[in-house]
């Protein structure tokens, strides 16, 4: 079998309780093909980085790190690290999660390698909230193959810490990229226009879902601007959005559409928690129109009860003495 590189690209900041987990399971893979892990650690005010020191003494020519000068926050240091892997395929890994099979990269690059017309691999992984396993990341009907369509219409393929990327897909970002918030599903959008993901269910290993994690460093941010901290996680997919529509043009924005339901889904549940009727109707009435032309699109929240509370809001005046139940 030729050889080629494989790029385990881990992502820390603050991750002390974590990291070595994270570290520990790169390390562990048997694999037949050359590979190096490269950590890069975005000025941790915590132990962090002495951790991943002692882990590169320990393994001096396996681990390579990136300690960076000044805090980047978590797009730049997402850039930053995909660009300093060099290898034919990247694996990442953000610094709060682990893997959890060592044959798991092995499984990943075989298929990859046989199979051209794709350039993504994925696998279901364990969340784990408090030291308990809560659940699968994947219900079990993901589909096993995952294209372009998909990605931009539902979202992100799978979890983040699966994830084996041919690098040569996303050598070229776009300018836009390092100034969203999240880089997880926009990576996978960019990559797939060039070939589709395979999917494996079988659980490799575990998504942390904590205190500390990618919400909380939103909210922070929002804090440090002065920026209102109302439904961030809409507020921030939408900004995502807008920038690959923008990016290509309009050209899929029937697809994208479908997408957006969701989180203006997710603003009328929010202003309907506070009792704004008024925002929750708006939002309501942007499903409905955006909803119509697309409606042979099955979608997952697409169901009968929603669209029942998108109708109640639009066009019932008093829709706030109804107590809708959400």
């Amino acid at each position: 079998m030729d050889k080629f590189k494989v790029c385990a690209c881990i992502i820390t900041y603050n991750h002390e309780k974590f990291i070595k987990k994270a570290i520990e399971g790169a390390v562990m893979q048997k694999i037949d093909f050359d590979y190096e892990i490269i950590i890069n650690e975005d000025c941790s005010t915590d132990s962090t980085r002495s951790i991943i020191k002692e882990y590169k003494n320990k393994y001096p020519d396996l681990i390579k790190f990136n300690l960076n000068e000044k805090n980047l926050g978590l797009t730049g240091n997402w850039v930053k690290s995909l660009k300093s892997c060099d290898g034919k395929y990247i694996a990442i890994l953000e610094g709060d999660d682990y893997w959890t099979d060592p044959n798991k990269l092995q499984m990943q690059i075989d298929f990859l390698e046989n199979n051209p017309e794709y350039v993504m691999s994925m696998h279901n992984v364990n969340i784990l909230r408090d030291g308990k396993i809560i659940g699968k990341y994947c219900k079990d009907n993901h589909p096993e193959i995952i294209d372009f369509e998909y990605l931009l219409s539902i979202g992100s393929g799978g979890p983040t810490c699966s994830l084996v990327i041919k690098n040569e897909t996303i050598k070229e970002l776009p300018d836009w990229f390092d100034k969203m918030y999240g880089c997880d599903w926009t990576v996978q959008v960019i990559s797939a226009q060039h070939g589709k993901m395979k999917y494996f269910d079988k659980i490799m290993g575990v998504y942390r879902k904590h205190g500390a994690g990618a919400l909380f460093s939103a909210t922070k941010k929002a804090e440090l601007l002065s920026e209102s901290k109302f439904a961030l996680p809409a507020k921030n997919t939408l900004k995502m959005i807008d920038a690959l529509s923008n990016y290509f043009d309009h050209k899929y924005d029937n697809l994208l559409n479908l997408q957006r339901t969701f989180w203006y889904d997710y603003y009328i549940n929010e202003y309907l928690k506070i009792g704004d009727y008024k925002m929750a109707k708006q939002y309501a009435k942007l499903i409905l129109s955006e909803i119509l032309p697309s409606a042979w699109k099955k979608l997952p929240w697409l169901n009968l009860k929603n669209i029942i509370k998108y109708i109640i809001l639009s066009f019932l005046p008093f829709c706030g003495l109804l107590k809708i139940k959400i």
